[in-house]
């Protein structure tokens, strides 16, 4: 039954698949950016690995980050709220394979040896295909 909707609202042509590695990255932009920080530290654990005004990122043990971003802050490419980035081989690759099932996708932005774009999923919130030395 899944599959007959799915089918039903994306081309056959564009039937590929982005092969998602992992989920590797955790970002949130939120107006309480001090008490986001400090819940991170205080209460998860985690320690800074970069920090500057409105920016914190936090390395896990297995490679993942977890950033908090201040709402001014112009790093992030989501507006508001959480978004997840899942761990692909080639994060252009998976962009390509994303519009050609109608998804809107940005562009691939980089830093560094990271590549990531964000799409619009259809429950309405913003995640991206990131790929990199996760």
């Amino acid at each position: 039954m899944t599959t007959l909707i799915f089918r039903a609202t994306v081309a056959e042509f564009s039937l590929g698949l982005v092969e998602v590695r992992g989920i590797v990255w955790l970002g949130t932009r939120t107006t309480r950016f001090d008490e986001m920080t400090a819940f991170a530290e205080n209460v998860l654990g985690l320690q800074a690995k970069r920090r500057e005004d409105g920016l914190a990122m936090y390395g896990l043990p297995g490679g993942d980050l977890f950033e908090v971003f201040d709402q001014s802050h112009p790093a992030g490419g989501h507006p508001d709220g959480v978004a997840g980035g899942f761990l692909v081989d080639d994060a252009a690759h998976a962009v390509a394979e994303l519009r050609a099932a109608g998804v809107e996708v940005t562009d691939v932005e980089s830093a560094e040896d990271y590549r990531w774009a964000y799409f619009r999923a259809p429950d309405g919130n913003l995640y991206e295909v990131t790929s990199g030395p996760y």
